[in-house]
């Protein structure tokens, strides 16, 4: 099985061979495999026994490279959000030999949050509540001229099913009770005062503690995504995949963040469609330069980033350019269309629609693949800030490319220069051409 495992993609070279598990003319052909990916799971199969079974085969002669692929790329676990129940025991202590005193605690109910402590008289009443959920804590408080310890620590935690939770990491105590009731949750003395309330709309919660670990069906932290594709779309739950973080780093799903996306892909589609008047908004007009820029730098951006495997960093390019001609207003159809190209790869089924509704065919999937222009990325002018003595003061726009004796023999002259001199003298001015303006006084 090792073995089997471990040299199957040589097998792909030459699969009809009855003779051998690839030819050396095939192999020899094909040689190393250009990208290997994998999960972290499996990232031992792959960095040693697929490699060490590689070499074996090398020092034999029966293949030609002693490492199959050319590179290997293992992507990161996608973690589930736990939510822990704890239960909390108490007592209190007088503070110089931590020896255990009765002292009563409250059987009447307190909507302050998180109470789990308190002391009870007839005269006064002292609540101790705590927001901390490290293992071990103390509160140090004096009750009638005495000095005391109040020690609590949290207990083995149990899961609870993500589906019951609410919104805010909480559990409605009667849901709780229902589970207890039916067995899903053993709790042993299972009683209110044992965890952490709080009351809200009137109606008591417990309190759950957040906790990243793997998504497991034995930990109830599963995020099912057929109900994240039906609730949001397909485009969505794959972008929001590989805007999570780096492609090599395990990331916790967060079902609240999804939203992010959902609301980036609607407003994309707002750039072809108005949804209010039902009429589609695509126009047949000249892009402007910045229009242009606009989009070829997010064409640059995407391309480079693809290379590196960079995916979440692609979404991110993709948000700034729909952003930017949203508040351009642009949904010019030579625009559009290298825009939609340019977003199939990763969310091919708003990208089919919208390539369909610009009057192209066939797919959008055959489609050349946008190239940056660099003279759309020149700039005609320069914003330059200008500092004096290190501290930006103000700016000014020149035209690209004006010479710095110009610069400086302008910015001498300014108000806001001027105001700063003060009747003084100007030691130095500094133009960094393209980027920044420094006065010296």
């Amino acid at each position: 099985g090792w073995a089997g495992s471990s040299w199957y993609f040589y097998r792909y070279m030459d699969p009809s061979n009855d003779a051998a598990f690839a030819s050396k003319e095939a192999v020899n052909y094909w040689k190393q495999v250009d990208l290997y990916g994998g999960g972290t799971e499996h990232a031992v199969g792959h960095l040693l026994y697929s490699r060490f079974w590689n070499m074996f085969l090398y020092d034999l002669g029966v293949v030609p490279e002693k490492e199959y692929a050319k590179k290997l790329l293992n992507q990161g676990m996608i973690q589930g959000r736990s939510l822990m129940l704890y239960k909390v025991e108490k007592y209190v202590t007088r503070n110089q030999d931590d020896q255990p005193i009765d002292i009563a605690l409250p059987d009447e109910e307190s909507e302050e949050l998180l109470v789990i402590y308190g002391l009870l008289d007839k005269d006064e009443k002292l609540i101790i509540t705590s927001t901390d959920y490290e293992q071990s804590t103390e509160s140090i408080f004096r009750y009638k001229g005495t000095t005391y310890r109040l020690l609590y620590s949290r207990h083995f935690g149990w899961r609870i099913p993500i589906e019951f939770a609410e919104s805010d990491d909480t559990i409605l105590f009667e849901k709780l009770k229902n589970l207890q009731e039916t067995r899903f949750l053993d709790l042993p003395d299972f009683d209110e005062k044992n965890f952490a309330f709080e009351i809200k709309d009137g109606v008591k919660r417990v309190k759950l503690v957040p906790e990243i670990e793997k998504m497991s069906k034995s930990k109830y932290n599963v995020v099912n995504p057929d109900d994240m594709v039906e609730k949001y779309g397909a485009d969505c739950f794959r972008m929001y995949e590989m805007f999570l973080g780096p492609i090599t780093d395990s990331k916790p799903w967060s079902t609240t963040s999804i939203t992010g996306v959902s609301g980036f892909l609607r407003k994309f589609w707002s750039l072809f469609y108005d949804n209010m008047n039902g009429k589609f908004l695509i126009t047949d007009g000249e892009p402007t330069k910045e229009e242009l820029k606009v989009l070829h730098t997010a064409i640059k951006k995407v391309n480079e980033d693809i290379e590196k495997f960079g995916f979440n960093t692609c979404v991110s390019a993709y948000m700034v350019c729909v952003n930017e001609l949203k508040s351009m207003k642009c949904h010019k159809r030579l625009i559009l269309k290298e825009l939609t190209i340019l977003l199939a790869p990763f969310a091919p089924f708003i990208a089919e629609e919208a390539w369909e509704q610009l009057g192209n065919t066939p797919s959008v999937l055959d489609a050349s693949y946008p190239v940056a222009n660099e003279s759309y990325l020149v700039s005609d002018e320069i914003l330059y800030p200008i500092s004096i003595n290190g501290k930006k003061r103000g700016e000014i726009t020149f035209p690209a490319g004006t010479n710095p004796k110009e610069i400086e023999a302008t910015v001498v002259k300014l108000e806001v220069v001027q105001k700063w001199v003060n009747g003084g003298g100007i030691k130095k001015v500094i133009v960094v051409p393209g980027r920044m303006i420094n006065v010296v006084i």
